[in-house]
């Protein structure tokens, strides 16, 4: 199984240790892959809460920044796409994103998915439906249609061949 990775731009205000903000933004197109792709309202609707998902740090499975299994990550559907929010670890990767954000150095979400269902005319895609695997804080977006801030978290205890992975024929469906 071969996973998707996709970029979108947040901007980001921090003041404290939660990011929150739109993942994956329903309805936009993507930059250049070289196709042109959206992804269609409700594509993650299905999958969204039936496997654990992690914030990792630039799609690196070593530099987890939270997850939903342990509730530091939550996702949710909604009319814009998918949003999350999560609280920031007090980790050398989370002091670092929390600097990195609010000095605007990182404005940009990822998310690496499979594609279950996809339409394609001429150069481009339309994802319907899909599994998510993870989020990521990326310097580098495909996609420019989100939003995000940090705060405090009281109440709760560019390269396109690194984000796509595609085959020829694929082009020609």
């Amino acid at each position: 199984m071969q996973i998707d990775r996709r970029s979108i731009e947040c901007r980001a205000e921090v003041d404290g240790n939660t990011v929150s903000g739109i993942a994956i933004p329903y309805g936009t197109d993507s930059q250049p892959l070289p196709f042109i792709e959206t992804i269609e309202r409700g594509a993650f609707a299905e999958d969204i809460g039936k496997r654990n998902v992690a914030m990792l740090v630039e799609h690196d499975g070593g530099r987890v920044l939270a997850d939903t299994r342990s509730g530091t990550l939550v996702l949710e559907e909604g009319e814009r796409g998918v949003s999350f929010r999560a609280q920031l670890p007090d980790t050398r990767d989370g002091q670092d994103m929390r600097v990195l954000l609010r000095d605007g150095i990182y404005q940009h979400m990822s998310f690496g998915f499979v594609a279950d269902k996809d339409k394609w005319t001429g150069n481009r895609r339309s994802v319907l439906s899909a599994r998510l695997y993870e989020v990521s804080l990326v310097h580098t977006p495909a996609y420019e249609a989100t939003a995000a801030a940090v705060r405090a978290f009281s109440h709760h205890t560019g390269l396109v061949g690194r984000f796509l992975r595609l085959r020829l024929g694929e082009l020609k469906k």
